[in-house]
């Protein structure tokens, strides 16, 4: 394999993870009820109610943390892990055929959660690499979803993965940008590309924010470490 020029990203702050989410969520919850009644309020309680089981589902040893951080370096090294894990289970979105779908549907499989655009640059860059992760591991442990955030794109993110040559992904849409809004709410999203990295709980145990090699050893690594610390069987 052909060297490559480092690629970094924009650092986050780990603390932020658990904070933006357990914050985000209780405004976006506690808003809602304000002009509720009494239907909407019970609605409002089982949601919370399944944040906080999700949220204490959400852990991480001080091995496995040591672990993924050593993993998290290289051209990797911009990726911060959580302190923290935090849910995102309920994150929805939908399939290519516009049937809607959440995170929650990847239960038990390590996610690698990349939000990319068409009208991004180095997501065009990146994805031929990510597509190649998704050749390589993806199956019933492990899967990269991508996630277009395109505001109603049409057929262009299709056309987009078939021009880079990138179809082994498959095609998740958020059209309404309700997912990156939510993401941006919680502080795991600041700008394109992100990808974060997802337990087989729905857990957020870290957060790359900007481009980065993901044709790389430090890449399969990572992964590779992710699966055994973060599958089912930890």
């Amino acid at each position: 394999m052909t060297d490559k020029p480092k690629k970094s990203g924009l650092f986050i702050a780990a603390a932020a993870l658990a904070l933006g989410v357990i914050a985000g969520a209780i405004t976006v919850y506690w808003t809602a009820g304000q002009s509720g009644n009494g239907q909407n309020a019970t609605k409002i309680a089982e949601e919370e109610a399944k944040i906080a089981k999700a949220t204490a589902a959400c852990t991480m040893t001080e091995a496995t943390r040591t672990q993924m951080k050593d993993a998290a370096s290289g051209e990797l090294a911009a990726m911060r892990i959580a302190n923290k894990p935090v849910p995102l289970t309920h994150l929805g979105f939908k399939l290519a055929d516009g049937n809607d779908t959440s995170i929650n549907d990847w239960n038990d499989r390590v996610v690698l959660l990349n939000i990319w655009a068409t009208w991004c640059g180095p997501c065009r860059e990146e994805m031929p690499d990510l597509a190649k992760l998704q050749e390589e591991y993806g199956g019933e442990n492990f899967e990269v979803l991508a996630l277009n955030v395109d505001r109603n794109g049409g057929d262009k993110p299709q056309e987009f993965l078939e021009s880079i040559k990138a179809t082994a992904l498959s095609l998740y849409l958020d059209p309404k940008n309700k997912s990156f809004q939510e993401l941006r709410s919680k502080g795991l999203v600041f700008g394109l590309p992100t990808t974060i990295v997802l337990d087989a709980k729905g857990c957020v145990q870290g957060v790359l924010s900007g481009i980065a090699d993901w044709d790389s050893d430090d890449a399969r690594n990572l992964i590779e470490v992710s699966l055994r610390e973060l599958g089912t069987k930890s």
